[in-house]
């Protein structure tokens, strides 16, 4: 295709790699061409559950966190996400919103679960469903379940950070 026009916009119907060339022509008649390749890929919506982290508090309630992924070309704007620990209920929360450029972020839960008999090892699961109000393309990546034991060293991040002189690391001994 060829346009002789501004804010030019095309629509590949097809994936691969195609060239794309700008020519540009000053009043005086001076020009010249830049080319690129680009490559078109697939639209892919996948959301991934890394990690998972669970804080026993004082009060005997369990804060979970959840460390996820876009590895899609698709940029996430919703996802439903839920929890179950062993021996506690369940919760289900709704996100919406944009992420971080990076496409790794921290889903820290706002409802807390607390365990109907005391258990320091426990099984924690966070499952994502409903990308998008979609199901995206890798189902295997949205669920993982991690055990955890309350007896354990829990290491805090570190501060002032940053910082010139002495850094504090704060562990605790549960």
């Amino acid at each position: 295709s060829s346009y002789s026009t501004q804010n030019v916009t095309h629509t590949f119907d097809t994936v691969g790699t195609y060239s794309a060339a700008l020519y540009m022509e000053d009043n005086n008649g001076c020009g010249n061409t830049i080319s690129k390749n680009l490559l078109v890929r697939d639209r892919i919506l996948d959301l991934a559950v890394l990690d998972i982290r669970t804080f026993y508090g004082y009060d005997d309630y369990i804060t979970i966190e959840a460390d996820l992924a876009i590895l899609g070309t698709v940029p996430v704007s919703s996802f439903e996400i839920g929890c179950h620990v062993t021996d506690a209920s369940s919760i289900k929360e709704t996100w919406t919103g944009t992420p971080n450029s990076t496409g790794f972020f921290t889903y820290v839960f706002s409802s807390k679960v607390k365990q109907l008999q005391p258990n320091p090892n426990y099984i924690t699961c966070v499952n994502i469903e409903s990308v998008n109000t979609l199901s995206d393309f890798d189902l295997s990546n949205n669920k993982l379940c991690v055990t955890s034991n309350l007896g354990s060293t829990n290491v805090s991040d570190p501060f002032p950070n940053p910082t010139k002189d002495n850094l504090m690391l704060p562990i605790v001994l549960t």
